[in-house]
């Protein structure tokens, strides 16, 4: 018969005690165990809180990861793992669980209270409580941590396995679940389809290319993501319309329209205006066709409800724009030839793509002022593009393409230039491939990029180096699209 308790003990460490026998076991028995940064060689990252663990917890020193999206699940334990074939005893998620109770961050850490009499444990078995990320596809994956329990038929607390002091559980029914789960290093957002559905989603990543994990999970293609600049929040583009999720709440909204395209968009400073590039009609097939309308530099509010335009050229091309980390300026690209036909962008330089800059005033809505050449880049049919600020704002990393043969063969190689425009730098020339959408790391002395052999179809990996275009290396790579890496801020 099943006995309704009000206690849990942790075994944790219980069996690692060393003990007198005098006979072998006929078998080996149930492991007990407590598995995080702390116990048994688990996940660096993750940590189990009091009540799990003895007061005052442990010592952690990185940065909290509250852009996760945790699950807890608690099964029955046979033989040291959860029971085969039997269902989950509770299981907890952002959004949902047991008695309606969800997990939510506490400050610095994650919590959800278990309500112990909703679950009908028994004296006579043992549970396991796991922490998981949230993942897809919902397939097989390591927990992040996870603690073995012992139901206590009395007493008003659960059993710690080091001091063997009960800690009282609130109301006598509820244990709550807390543990921490940091990133010692900065986050990367990027796009890539390798999923099972070859879907173009969001994952994120460690800087070293480890921890992987899936944020988005839609057929609609998912492009160029930008972290909020307080880390929170991430936009990008989705089909036609500029999308953002707010990764505390789960919270994900459109911030346009889909009646057009919408592409490129990067935060302001304070966080509450996105820039995009906007088409006039929706030219999702041909972009370039003038008559399918070229794109302007657009802006959203992030909070509440407004747009406008910040350039409004029908004769050019006005796209990717990038705003600077003081505020001050908005660099993007134009291409004028060969949609200019009554006289050039600028006169004097070549009309294909170049780096423009316009001022803006920082207010709410924002003052867009009128943009000047920044950049041209000499040659013959030569482009400029994906403009990125180093996190100071004295720099300006960019990618810059030249046409190779009569093929129409375009080598993109990596520049860097200063925010004036001059002291134009070649970092990065790579013969046979395409080096495009720089992103500078939060301390400036790397650059994420994005390569593929040189006009070859989708075979695009995430390459890091250093600033200075030195040690060069392959971040993540797939047999397919692994792309447009950000840094968290």
């Amino acid at each position: 018969m099943i006995q309704r308790v009000g206690i849990l003990s942790l075994l944790g460490l219980l069996l690692v005690a060393c003990r007198e026998v005098t006979t072998e076991p006929s078998s080996p028995p149930p492991s007990f165990e407590i598995v995080d940064a702390v116990h048994n060689d688990g996940n660096a990252h993750f940590f189990w809180l009091p009540p799990m663990v003895p007061n005052p917890g442990p010592t952690t020193t990185g940065k909290f990861a509250h852009s996760r999206s945790p699950t807890v699940e608690i099964c029955l334990l046979e033989g040291g793992a959860c029971k085969e074939g039997e269902p989950l005893v509770a299981q907890f998620s952002m959004n949902s669980g047991l008695g309606s109770e969800t997990i939510r961050m506490g400050g610095d850490h994650y919590i959800v209270n278990w309500r112990t009499d909703l679950s009908g444990l028994s004296t006579s078995e043992r549970y396991r409580i796991s922490v998981f990320e949230q993942v897809w596809p919902e397939a097989a994956h390591a927990p992040l941590g996870y603690a073995d329990v012992e139901p206590v038929a009395t007493g008003a607390g659960f059993k710690d396995v080091y001091t063997e002091e009960f800690i009282p559980l609130l109301d006598g029914r509820t244990l709550p679940i807390k543990f921490r789960i940091e990133i010692n290093d900065p986050e990367i957002v990027f796009a890539s389809n390798r999923n099972p559905e070859g879907w173009v989603d969001l994952y994120l990543m460690n800087s070293d290319g480890s921890g992987v994990t899936r944020l988005t999970g839609d057929p609609e293609v998912d492009l160029s993501p930008q972290w909020s600049p307080d880390g929170t929040k991430i936009v990008w583009a989705r089909d036609r319309a500029i999308f953002v999720l707010d990764l505390i709440t789960g919270d994900m909204k459109p911030l346009t329209p889909d009646d057009v395209v919408f592409a490129n968009p990067s935060w302001s400073p304070d966080g509450t205006m996105v820039v995009f590039e906007q088409h006039r009609r929706d030219c999702l097939t041909d972009c370039d066709d003038p008559s399918n309308g070229l794109p302007d530099i657009g802006w959203a509010l992030v909070f509440e409800a407004g747009a406008g335009m910040f350039t409004d050229t029908p004769d050019h091309m006005d796209q990717d724009p990038e705003w600077s980390p003081d505020g001050t300026k908005i660099v993007f690209e134009r291409k004028c030839e060969p949609y200019t036909v009554t006289a050039p962008c600028e006169p004097g330089v070549d009309d294909d793509d170049q780096l423009w800059v316009m001022g803006s005033d920082g207010e709410t809505p924002p003052n867009g002022q009128p943009a000047t050449l920044l950049i041209s880049m000499p040659g013959d049919r030569v482009w400029a593009g994906n403009p990125s600020f180093s996190p100071d704002g004295k720099l300006i990393a960019f990618s810059a393409g030249f046409q190779e043969d009569d093929d129409d063969n375009n080598q993109w190689n990596i520049y860097v230039a200063n925010v004036d425009g001059s002291g134009v730098t070649e970092v990065l020339s790579s013969v046979g491939y395409d080096d495009t959408d720089p992103s500078w790391s939060p301390d400036g002395l790397e650059i994420l990029f994005t390569r593929r052999p040189s006009g070859v179809g989708f075979d695009f990996q995430v390459m890091i180096m250093k600033a200075d275009g030195s040690n060069v290396r392959s971040l993540i790579s797939s047999a397919g699209v692994d792309a447009l890496a950000r840094w968290r801020r």
